[in-house]
């Protein structure tokens, strides 16, 4: 194994004589991401972790541990990187692609000089590297014929007053049924717009928008939204809410 340049030097400068240390090295697995920046929070009984621009997947590494009696101790690998632990003075950390590696071990010590010790250490890896779970894609439908009929037919209807109050309703229920299944998202939507209808007042009551709205705009969700599907369910409601806008 070639000596790093740097150590090479210092060998010819210091003039140490080698001298012998008591030598342990402790080798462990692990894997890490990577971020831009993290950030720590107690919590009961662990830590949470928030990081700022996470990079894809994990690292594989391995942490080593250093025991010696030498005053002075650092840690080479050929072309790696590797980073000192915080934590514990005696760890560093290396993550590289998985294989095998020579440690170079620097000892010094005032009395004993300087003793270099390699040793082959592996980063075993993962086999399937952890990766994050796949983001469902949105719900595709024609959902601008269902803004087109809600439009339509509140433009007919000429009634204003409850034009704003069932679009504030269909707006209210939007944001409730988030994350609610179908039938209880239904349920709430027909509750708030019926609520909004039944509060009107003067020729507003007069107005039918039971039959040439509701029955109109329902007919055309239907023909978009599966029953059932809750995802698309709400997005036929926000369809609703732009035709009344």
């Amino acid at each position: 194994m070639r000596i790093p340049q740097f150590i090479a030097i210092w060998l010819l400068l210091c003039q140490f004589a080698f001298g012998q240390f008591d030598l342990s090295v402790e080798v462990s697995q692990v894997e890490a991401i990577t971020a831009k920046a993290a950030r720590t929070e107690p919590l009961p009984d662990r830590v949470a972790v928030f990081l700022t621009e996470r990079d894809p997947g994990s690292k594989s590494g391995i942490v080593v541990r250093v025991n010696t009696n030498a005053k002075w101790v650092t840690l080479y690998v050929q072309g790696q990187s590797i980073v000192k632990s915080k934590a514990v003075e005696t760890d560093w950390i290396l993550l590289a692609p998985a294989g095998k590696y020579t440690v170079l071990i620097a000892q010094s010590d005032p009395e004993k000089g300087l003793a270099l010790e390699g040793r082959d250490v592996e980063i075993k890896g993962t086999s399937t590297p952890p990766v994050d779970p796949p983001i469902d894609p949105p719900p595709t439908g024609d959902f601008a014929s269902l803004t087109k009929a809600a439009k339509d037919a509140a433009d007919r209807l000429n009634d204003p007053p409850t034009r704003a109050a069932l679009a504030n309703a269909y707006s209210a229920a939007l944001t409730a049924i988030a994350g609610k299944p179908y039938d209880d998202a239904r349920r709430t939507v027909v509750m708030a717009r019926q609520a909004a209808l039944n509060a009107r007042k003067g020729p507003s009551r007069l107005v039918d928008w039971q039959t040439n709205f509701l029955q109109v705009v329902d007919a055309e969700l239907t023909k978009v939204v599966p029953a059932g599907d809750a995802a698309k369910y709400a997005m036929a409601v926000d369809a609703i809410v732009k035709g009344l806008q």
